[in-house]
């Protein structure tokens, strides 16, 4: 079976026997293979001076190349600019970068900034 230039995924064409469930799971298998393995949600540890919010823990996920982060930390004491959690290597970015977060119940302006 052929497969495409740049991801080598592959697909059936006029002379491949006709096996629609077996095209259609190596399509599928390409396809996975191309996105990267999904590691699922990971808990993040929390930094002294936060706590997790009950409810949202957060938590990382990398699929390929992409890295999600969900959940939501409490400042509880402790120094200005502290990191509030680690992100295990292998999800950090190639370079530092600001997150927009959102902030509540106080005047101060939150700032995420991950490191590599």
């Amino acid at each position: 079976m052929p497969t495409t230039s740049t991801l080598a995924i592959p697909y059936p064409d006029q002379t491949s026997p006709v096996d629609v469930a077996a095209d259609l799971a190596a399509l599928a298998a390409g396809v996975e293979a191309a996105l990267g393995a999904d590691t699922g949600w990971v808990n993040l540890t929390v930094s002294a001076g936060f706590s997790a919010v009950a409810g949202y823990t957060p938590q990382i996920r990398r699929r390929g190349a992409q890295v999600w982060v969900r959940g939501m930390v409490r400042y509880d004491s402790g120094a200005a600019y502290a990191p509030c959690l680690s992100i295990p290597a292998g999800y950090r970015p190639g370079v530092v970068t600001l997150l927009g977060v959102t902030a509540t119940s106080d005047s101060k302006l939150p700032q995420m900034t991950v490191d590599t």
